[in-house]
């Protein structure tokens, strides 16, 4: 099993200046795209160029690109059935797009998913890849330390040179389809990121009637659409409606998944 202990937590990658943050986030989803299916090969590079070029000269880019490069990968990878670990490495190229688009807390949170789905999918390599971003993140932190980066400060994600701490595992730029295929049961069972946002919904008192239940239902799925618009702008894969249900006349509490 791979050990992922060495991997940089969030706490950890809090200490990186913003573009730093960004260039660790390509970096590590750069390590995971040979595994991106064909088909989403182009969308994929296109979202971790304009992220990259966007951590070396920010500003440079229009956040619309940056939303287009992302949504171009989410559409082409749900548009069929892909490998687990195909769709994960996808995954990890929309948070790196999604951290150069983001400023504050939420960039944070971003430079950890682009890591987390990159290590998933890399599957049997996964020790190697905690090695390369250790070294990453402690290569941009003592380059922010020493030239004094702030969160305005440019990062080039290449300064640190090659991806691979000590070149590229055995076989795997050979056989990256292999890989990928051989890794699903593993990424299948330990996905990356899995949140679960829990709504509690509060009205003014009500009848307990059919029409004022059905009312608050269709309140719900238009709160929960107004938030899968949010999520999928912010790079996520989405939310759904994993459960719902009225508690009183008063309230709808509901548990909502993403896929």
């Amino acid at each position: 099993m791979a050990d992922g202990t060495m991997r940089p937590s969030r706490d950890e990658l809090k200490k990186l200046p913003k573009w730093a943050g960004v260039a660790f986030a390509v970096r590590c989803a750069e390590r995971a795209r040979l595994l991106v299916p064909d088909e989403a090969e182009a969308a994929t590079d296109r979202a971790l160029t304009l992220a990259a070029q966007m951590a070396r000269e920010p500003g440079l880019i229009d956040d619309r690109a940056l939303v287009s490069a992302s949504e171009a990968v989410l559409t082409i990878i749900e548009s069929d059935s892909y490998t687990s670990a195909g769709r994960t490495a996808a995954y990890a190229a929309r948070a790196a797009a999604a951290a150069a688009r983001y400023a504050g807390e939420v960039h944070f949170g971003y430079f950890e998913y682009a890591a987390e789905y990159a290590f998933i999918a890399l599957g049997d390599h996964a020790n190697v890849v905690a090695k390369a971003e250790r070294r990453d993140y402690e290569g941009f932190l003592e380059l922010a330390r020493q030239h004094h980066w702030d969160d305005s400060t440019p990062v080039d994600p290449d300064i640190l040179g090659p991806l691979w701490t000590n070149g590229e595992p055995a076989g795997w730029r050979k056989s990256p389809q292999r890989a990928a295929e051989s890794n699903v049961e593993a990424v299948a069972t330990r996905q990356p990121i899995e949140p679960r946002l829990q709504l509690r919904v509060a009205t003014l008192p009500l009848a307990d009637t059919p029409e004022n239940r059905e009312a608050l239902k269709v309140h719900l799925r238009e709160l929960v659409k107004a938030a899968n618009l949010v999520n999928r702008e912010r790079g996520g894969p989405g939310l759904e409606i994993a459960r719902a249900k009225i508690t009183s006349p008063a309230g709808v509490t509901t548990g909502v998944g993403h896929d």
